[in-house]
Protein backbone atom coordinates (compact mmCIF):
# COMPACT_ATOMS: atom_id res chain seq x y z
CA UNK A 1 0.00 0.00 0.00
CA UNK A 2 1.58 2.77 -1.26
CA UNK A 3 1.18 6.55 1.02
CA UNK A 4 1.95 9.81 -0.81
CA UNK A 5 2.80 12.06 2.41
CA UNK A 6 1.87 16.03 1.50
CA UNK A 7 4.57 16.83 4.37
CA UNK A 8 8.16 18.30 3.03
CA UNK A 9 11.54 16.38 4.32
CA UNK A 10 14.12 17.07 5.71
CA UNK A 11 16.93 16.07 8.65
CA UNK A 12 15.61 17.34 11.68
CA UNK A 13 18.16 19.82 13.81
CA UNK A 14 18.17 17.03 16.83
CA UNK A 15 21.52 15.55 18.01
CA UNK A 16 22.29 11.63 16.22
CA UNK A 17 22.36 9.67 19.47
CA UNK A 18 21.66 6.56 18.96
CA UNK A 19 24.14 3.80 18.19
CA UNK A 20 24.91 4.03 14.71
CA UNK A 21 23.24 6.97 13.96
CA UNK A 22 23.91 8.72 10.67
CA UNK A 23 26.32 5.90 9.30
CA UNK A 24 26.57 4.59 5.69
CA UNK A 25 25.24 0.65 6.81
CA UNK A 26 27.60 -0.44 4.36
CA UNK A 27 30.57 1.09 5.40
CA UNK A 28 29.50 0.45 9.48
CA UNK A 29 29.13 -3.63 7.79
CA UNK A 30 25.21 -3.32 8.84
CA UNK A 31 24.39 -4.07 4.73
CA UNK A 32 25.93 -7.73 4.32
CA UNK A 33 23.17 -9.45 6.42
CA UNK A 34 20.18 -6.77 6.33
CA UNK A 35 16.56 -7.85 5.01
CA UNK A 36 13.68 -5.87 4.01
CA UNK A 37 11.43 -5.71 7.27
CA UNK A 38 8.57 -7.47 7.06
CA UNK A 39 5.61 -5.42 5.86
CA UNK A 40 7.77 -2.27 4.82
CA UNK A 41 7.80 -2.93 0.67
CA UNK A 42 5.95 0.06 -0.96
CA UNK A 43 5.84 -0.70 -4.66
CA UNK A 44 5.18 2.76 -6.77
CA UNK A 45 4.93 3.97 -10.27
CA UNK A 46 8.73 5.35 -10.08
CA UNK A 47 9.99 1.75 -8.64
CA UNK A 48 10.22 -0.11 -5.15
CA UNK A 49 10.55 1.75 -1.86
CA UNK A 50 12.34 -0.64 1.16
CA UNK A 51 12.62 -0.38 4.79
CA UNK A 52 15.75 -2.23 5.61
CA UNK A 53 16.69 -3.93 8.90
CA UNK A 54 19.95 -4.68 10.13
CA UNK A 55 19.75 -7.77 13.26
CA UNK A 56 23.82 -6.99 13.40
CA UNK A 57 23.50 -3.52 13.95
CA UNK A 58 20.15 -3.06 15.22
CA UNK A 59 19.49 -0.34 12.27
CA UNK A 60 16.97 0.62 9.89
CA UNK A 61 17.69 2.73 6.21
CA UNK A 62 15.53 3.45 3.52
CA UNK A 63 16.28 1.38 0.09
CA UNK A 64 15.22 2.74 -3.52
CA UNK A 65 15.14 0.75 -6.35
CA UNK A 66 13.58 2.60 -9.29
CA UNK A 67 11.60 1.23 -12.25
CA UNK A 68 12.47 3.57 -14.45
CA UNK A 69 14.64 6.70 -15.72
CA UNK A 70 13.98 10.34 -16.17
CA UNK A 71 13.92 11.80 -12.55
CA UNK A 72 15.63 12.38 -9.64
CA UNK A 73 15.14 11.28 -6.21
CA UNK A 74 16.13 11.41 -2.50
CA UNK A 75 16.12 8.85 0.14
CA UNK A 76 15.24 8.68 3.89
CA UNK A 77 14.59 6.81 7.21
CA UNK A 78 12.69 8.34 9.87
CA UNK A 79 12.45 7.77 13.47
CA UNK A 80 8.81 8.29 15.10
CA UNK A 81 9.68 8.89 18.70
CA UNK A 82 12.44 11.62 18.36
CA UNK A 83 11.31 12.96 15.02
CA UNK A 84 15.15 12.49 13.77
CA UNK A 85 15.45 11.66 9.62
CA UNK A 86 18.57 10.54 8.18
CA UNK A 87 19.13 10.49 4.16
CA UNK A 88 22.39 10.55 1.76
CA UNK A 89 25.00 7.57 1.94
CA UNK A 90 27.99 9.90 0.66
CA UNK A 91 29.20 10.93 3.99
CA UNK A 92 27.25 13.88 4.63
CA UNK A 93 26.19 12.33 7.56
CA UNK A 94 22.22 12.70 7.44
CA UNK A 95 21.76 15.76 4.86
CA UNK A 96 19.69 14.79 1.70
CA UNK A 97 20.93 14.48 -1.52
CA UNK A 98 19.56 13.86 -4.97
CA UNK A 99 19.90 10.85 -7.10
CA UNK A 100 19.22 10.27 -11.05
CA UNK A 101 17.12 7.25 -11.38
CA UNK A 102 17.62 4.68 -12.46
CA UNK A 103 20.65 4.48 -9.57
CA UNK A 104 19.73 2.33 -6.97
CA UNK A 105 20.12 3.83 -3.66
CA UNK A 106 19.58 4.15 -0.13
CA UNK A 107 19.53 6.38 3.05
CA UNK A 108 22.30 6.51 5.29
CA UNK A 109 20.99 4.65 8.93
CA UNK A 110 19.37 4.92 12.54
CA UNK A 111 19.38 3.06 15.24
CA UNK A 112 15.98 1.44 15.46
CA UNK A 113 15.76 -0.69 18.99
CA UNK A 114 12.41 0.05 20.88
CA UNK A 115 11.72 2.85 18.25
CA UNK A 116 9.18 2.70 14.84
CA UNK A 117 10.77 3.52 11.48
CA UNK A 118 9.68 4.24 7.99
CA UNK A 119 10.75 4.65 4.90
CA UNK A 120 10.47 7.69 2.35
CA UNK A 121 11.21 8.45 -1.01
CA UNK A 122 11.00 12.09 -2.29
CA UNK A 123 10.27 12.32 -6.18
CA UNK A 124 11.49 15.55 -7.37
CA UNK A 125 10.15 17.61 -10.39
CA UNK A 126 13.33 19.69 -11.69
CA UNK A 127 14.46 21.00 -8.49
CA UNK A 128 10.94 20.76 -6.82
CA UNK A 129 9.65 17.70 -4.25
CA UNK A 130 6.74 16.47 -6.25
CA UNK A 131 5.72 13.08 -4.25
CA UNK A 132 6.31 11.48 -1.17
CA UNK A 133 5.89 7.61 -0.74
CA UNK A 134 6.51 6.16 2.90
CA UNK A 135 6.27 2.88 4.53
CA UNK A 136 4.21 1.95 7.03
CA UNK A 137 5.93 2.91 10.54
CA UNK A 138 7.30 -1.11 11.92
CA UNK A 139 9.08 -1.09 15.32
CA UNK A 140 10.58 -4.08 16.91
CA UNK A 141 13.70 -5.06 18.56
Amino acid sequence: MAAISPASSSATTMSLNQPGDGLDPAAAGCSGSAVTADGATVRTPYGTLELRWSETCLTNWGRFLPSRSGFRFAVWVHRQEDNQSCGDHSGNGCASQLWDAPTVAYSNQLYECNYHMQAEVTIFDGANPALWYVTPYIGGC
